[in-house]
Formats: structure tokens, sequence, C-alpha cells
């Protein structure tokens, strides 16, 4: 089983984490000038750090960029084609419902990601732990704003957890394969496709009754 424990302490490392780095914030600038600092911070991660800063900054939205948000603004957005190159364009619904549909998919990941995390207790610890691992890097993927073909690296724990699909695997490496080499795929996300079909296969593996896969 996933220790309750471990899972205490990573949350308590993380909040240690944060309140060092306040506090080290505040010994170096000051309360007033470091809380500032802060603000400024997020108002620049707020505004300008997100797919629609890149498409503010006419920046990164050329097909090699398959960050989900990016892909769908391409695909579905009224985005000005002059901005992209190799695109497909489905749509042209507002950048506003573009971010909605990304931030509501982003939200189904997130929930099915912590029923799996529920449902992994049940699984042997290496099972367990690589299972959460190959659900966390499409998530992690389909959440940035910039991924670039060599990011889907990260799925290597995904198809090590599907290791014993190998047809899957195969038609995911031809179809991989195949997104370096036509511009226009990886313009419509032919990896970001992967990674989202691969986290399926995953969670529905963790789901099921037997989370060890006998």
């Amino acid at each position: 089983m996933i220790g309750r424990g471990r899972l205490l302490a990573a949350a308590a490392g993380a909040g240690l984490t944060m309140a060092a780095s306040v506090a080290l914030l505040v010994i170096a600038a000051g309360w007033g000038p470091g809380l500032h600092s802060i603000g400024e911070w997020l108002a620049v991660l707020r505004e300008g750090e997100g797919p629609w800063g890149l498409i503010a900054a006419q920046n990164s939205l050329r097909e090699n960029n398959e960050a989900l948000a990016v892909v769908l603004a391409r695909t579905l957005g009224d985005l000005d084609p002059k901005l992209t190159r190799n695109a497909v364009s489905l749509g042209r619904l507002p950048l506003g419902t573009v971010w909605a549909i990304w931030l509501a998919v982003l939200a189904a990941m997130s929930a099915v990601w912590i029923a799996c995390a529920w449902r992994a207790r049940r699984a042997a610890p290496e099972r367990a732990w690589l299972g959460m691992f190959g659900l966390t890097a499409p998530l992690m993927l389909a959440a940035t704003h910039i991924a670039w073909p060599h990011y889907f690296l990260w799925l290597l724990p995904t198809a090590l957890f599907l290791a014993g699909r190998p047809r899957v695997l195969l038609a995911a490496a031809i179809l991989g394969q195949a997104g370096m080499m036509i511009p226009v795929l990886r313009g419509l996300g032919c990896h970001t496709a992967i990674a989202l079909v691969l986290f399926a296969l995953v969670a529905r593996d963790l789901l099921a009754r037997d989370p060890d896969g006998r």
C-alpha cells in the first residue's frame, strides 16, 4: 500500500519548504517589500505565464508546442492564423471558451488521479507507485502551457506500467514517430493525444477490481 505516513511526510515537507521560502524572502527584503514581490510574481504568473500569455506575446505557438491548451487554441480557437503554422482550424471559439475547456479537462484528470490514488492503496507498492507516476506525467503535460516533443519522454513510467499491452505501446510508438515526421500531426497535438489515451488506460487499470492487474 501507499503509506499514509509517506503522504503526510510529503505534505509536511512541501509546507516547510514554502514557509522557509517566505521566511528567507522576508529576511532578505523585509515584510512589506517581500509581500509586494510575491504579489508581483503572482500577477506575472496570472497574466503572462499561461497560454493566454503566449498568445499575447505571439510566442511559442508553432506546431512543436503540443501543450494541450495551445493545441486547443490552434485547432478550435478564434486565433490569428498568422500566429501559427501547420495548424488545422476546426472552429472559431472564443479563447475564453477554449481556456474553460482546457481547465475542465484538467479538473477531470485531477479527479481521476485522486480516485486512482485512493484505489492504488490496495495494490502492491511497486505497482501502485509506478501507476501513480504513470498518471502524474500525462497530467503534468496537460497542465503545462509549453510542451515540446521531447517533453513526452516523461511518459516512460506510463509506458512501463502498460508493459503488458505491447500492441498499445507499439501503436503509440508508431503514431509518435509519425508525429515527429509530419508537422501537421504535431500541430494537431499528436503526442498530447497519445498522452491522454495512455492516461485513460492507466486509470482504467488502477480503478479495476484487481489493481495488481492479475
